[in-house]
């Protein structure tokens, strides 16, 4: 483990998230983060039009390098997440750059709130991702939490890894539900001079075996209020 001079962040490969060309988005003057942000519970079209632009913005990012990531305090981001779900469409498992992400929140089969906390000093990261939709605007009985480390990519820039849990309701009869749980992984980097925006990718093994479900993809963009 190569420790910094001024932190105690490890050294890791991370995926290649700032490596990206994506359309800017289409349209309204009006900026969906407005309706995004009042609603206690999004529509899909709120979530999925802040998805496609924070990530649109963060694509013309650069990383943040380490050393210009903040080492004290803490700070939080706010965003969305987009999620293809394995049993309707096709994804490349091995979470190809650019082509990955841009599939993912293109042609979301989900979309959801994402909120996360880097706490710069001990150098994690924990967040909650919910308020789960489809593209018919059905709502999801989904919870997932994460947390992890802030680390250092092979390039000297800020990332973060981590690992998510996640619970989800099933109803098997009017008023009754099945909570199921499931487990994943995350990894992410920090963008801009300062690390003011966040961007990585999901994946979600629902672990109920034996029966139809089967592994959820995401990428989800984040940024501070």
């Amino acid at each position: 483990m190569r420790r910094l001079v001024h932190s105690r962040r490890r050294t890791v490969v991370t995926l290649g998230a700032i490596a990206l060309l994506v359309g800017g988005c289409s349209g309204s003057s009006t900026d969906p983060r407005d309706e995004f942000a009042v609603r206690p519970g999004p529509s899909f079209a709120a979530t999925d039009a802040v998805s496609r632009k924070l990530f649109a913005e963060a694509s013309s990012m650069g990383p943040t390098l380490s050393a210009s990531l903040p080492i004290t305090g803490s700070a939080r981001y706010a965003g969305a997440a987009s999620w293809v779900d394995s049993n309707t469409s096709p994804v490349l498992r091995d979470g190809t750059f650019p082509e990955y992400e841009a599939f993912l929140v293109n042609n979301p089969d989900y979309v959801s709130r994402v909120e996360m906390i880097a706490n710069f000093e001990g150098d994690t990261i924990s967040g909650s991702i919910g308020s789960f939709r489809n593209a018919n605007n059905q709502s999801f009985r989904i919870g997932i939490t994460f947390d992890g480390q802030i680390v250092e990519s092979g390039s000297r820039t800020a990332a973060f890894t981590g690992n998510l849990t996640g619970t989800n309701e099933i109803q098997k009869a009017p008023g009754e539900f099945e909570v199921k749980t499931f487990t994943g992984r995350m990894e992410g980097n920090f963008l801009g001079a300062r690390g003011d925006t966040v961007l990585g990718t999901l994946n979600a093994s629902k672990g109920f075996r034996g029966e139809e479900f089967g592994d959820v993809f995401g990428v989800f963009t984040a940024e501070q209020p």
